[in-house]
């Protein structure tokens, strides 16, 4: 049975080229994930000393490894470890990912993968949603699915990793207006990338019902959460 992607991969492709020119926008969440999945390296006891890195298309991963207080050497197959910063979301498919990672391990090799939880931009999905539905009486596609836990450590058992842990962690970002998040997302590649995601721009009106209807914070900005979801399992 063949299940077809859900990816528009000329859409991404544009998505990363873009942000990888982008220069101006701070880059935090992936800098914030990156460090965490580093870190967990050290925990180990058996540290590694190779690591293959997967879908980096900004290279944000890839500088934190050379800087990172263990002695890392990033190689393009037969690693230690596998890592993945937040590649899942744009895979054509999640279960080649896992496939494609332990092909790429040594023996007993460890895979740390990160994704975006359902709790993501739950608030901002849901206010669009109705800003949707009270503009055109239907609502779009405007935000790439993500993955429950237990879904994620089955995939990984499928594969044939070992003992899947799955964690979840919120960060949490502060803005003036939408257009600085939206912003802040593009410079991150973090765009939709669907082929059936919605078309429609919003328009002037379809923002300023947006911007009345979100709770605000004490401060007069709006708050959205980031998920992150972070796997960690053995061959």
């Amino acid at each position: 049975m063949t299940v077809p992607c859900l990816i528009d991969l000329h859409h991404r492709d544009g998505i990363c080229q873009r942000a990888c020119k982008d220069k101006t926008h701070d880059r935090f969440l992936l800098r914030e994930v990156a460090r965490d999945m580093i870190a967990r390296l050290q925990d180990f006891q058996d540290k590694p000393e190779t690591v293959v890195v997967m879908d980096d298309v900004l290279g944000v991963l890839g500088d934190h490894l050379g800087q990172s207080p263990l002695p890392l050497k990033a190689v393009s197959h037969g690693g230690d470890a596998v890592m993945n910063l937040l590649g899942l979301d744009y895979a054509p498919s999640v279960p080649q990912v896992f496939r494609h990672a332990k092909a790429m391990l040594n023996p007993r090799g460890l895979l740390i993968v990160t994704t975006f939880g359902p709790r993501t931009l739950g608030t901002l999905k849901e206010t669009l949603y109705h800003t949707d539905m009270h503009h055109h009486q239907g609502a779009g596609l405007r935000f790439m699915p993500t993955i429950a836990p237990p879904d994620l450590a089955k995939l990984a058992t499928q594969a044939g990793f070992c003992n899947p842990v799955v964690d979840a962690h919120l960060y949490r970002a502060h803005y003036d207006h939408c257009f600085d998040l939206a912003r802040d997302l593009r410079a991150m590649a973090l765009g939709n990338a669907l082929k059936e995601r919605c078309r429609r721009p919003l328009m002037r009106s379809h923002v300023k019902t947006l911007m009345q209807d979100y709770p605000r914070e004490d401060d007069g900005r709006f708050g959205v959460t980031f998920e992150i979801l972070t796997l960690v399992a053995h061959l």
